[in-house]
């Protein structure tokens, strides 16, 4: 329905380019993060695997007992506290399904993973001694430095993303804060590939006495170090890249609607006050105006200047109006209007 280019309101917007649609803000970003994952051969290949894996247990009682136990054992939770309500609803949380539309998910399944690959393995090893054919082939797919290393970077990448989802699923987005909140997140991404944090901390925990030291995998090489690095840098720059491409052509219109917050029109005796908001009302002007003729678009931008010029004082004149509940708004409620 939102496609670029044969959605609905891309094909209304045929017939009326200054017109605006909205799309669900989370699923956007959602959609370009699943573009970005496309984008990158190996990270669809992880999407995959982690299906996998979370079909092998779920299907299999026998075989999600024996992943349990290894969690236990390698946790060491124990078995009284394993038994337990709440060591019953950790293990059930150990492992997810992976879904490209919602990060959430995909957030649990790599933190599984991530948190209990040794337990993993060794639950795979074991199968592959019954002659599992299906436990036979993940094992080849999973414990291998280049698997590892993927586990790594998404651990890094999906909660910045993840938290950004959350943050457009609380409530009332204030259209203003969803510029920053992106320009903040690409610059959260851009850290994880410009300080190689993935490979810094798969080369400490696979460093004698860390974290994952017996886990039986083979030393970190030039070349593999190399790989992680580039794939990092790819899977960076494919979020980025799909990121700006699913938000850039709305959001300087939508934020442009900034201006129109009471809350935000500084006093007469600022000497902001005569330039406020002029930027982004000609940004408006642009918009709605540019299927016009030259020369009319001038005048109608000229003339919407004008009344933005004295509509300011209407703005300010209810700014004394406004509820204490919307001036004091909750705290820890990020991106709220």
């Amino acid at each position: 329905m939102t496609g670029k280019k044969n959605g609905v309101a891309a094909k209304l917007r045929s017939d009326n380019k200054p017109l605006i649609n909205v799309h669900c803000i989370a699923h956007r970003l959602a959609l370009a993060c699943g573009d970005a994952n496309n984008s990158v051969s190996y990270i669809l290949t992880m999407e995959k695997i982690l299906i996998q894996l979370w079909s092998l247990f779920k299907n299999s009682p026998k075989k999600a007992a024996k992943y349990a136990k290894a969690v236990m054992n390698a946790s060491e939770l124990g078995v009284t506290n394993a038994m337990t309500r709440r060591g019953k609803k950790k293990l059930s949380k150990r492992f997810h399904k992976a879904c490209k539309t919602r990060w959430l998910s995909t957030e649990r399944a790599i933190e599984g993973v991530y948190n209990d690959f040794a337990a993993l393995t060794q639950t795979l090893r074991q199968l592959k001694e019954e002659n599992d054919s299906a436990a036979i082939g993940l094992l080849k797919q999973v414990g291998n430095v280049k698997f590892l290393g993927a586990v790594y970077l998404l651990n890094e990448a999906i909660p910045i993303l993840a938290h950004l989802s959350r943050a457009f699923q609380k409530g009332a987005v204030s259209f203003a804060a969803i510029d920053p909140a992106i320009k903040f997140t690409l610059d959260e991404l851009e850290a994880i590939a410009d300080e190689e944090k993935p490979l810094t901390n798969l080369k400490k925990d696979l460093s004698e006495g860390g974290r994952l030291s017996q886990c039986d995998m083979r030393p970190l090489v030039a070349s593999d170090e190399k790989q992680l690095t580039t794939l990092t840098k790819a899977y960076v720059a494919a979020l980025r890249d799909n990121i700006n491409n699913r938000f850039d052509g709305s959001i300087p219109v939508l934020t442009a609607f900034r201006i129109f917050n009471p809350l935000a029109v500084p006093n007469r005796s600022e000497p902001v006050f005569k330039e406020y908001g002029m930027k982004d009302i000609v940004i408006l002007a642009d918009h709605f105006y540019q299927e016009m003729e030259v020369k009319v678009k001038d005048e109608k931008k000229e003339e919407l200047i004008c009344e933005w010029r004295k509509f300011k004082y209407n703005l300010l004149s209810i700014k004394d109006d406004i509820p204490a509940e919307i001036l004091t708004p909750p705290v820890k409620r990020n991106l709220i209007a």
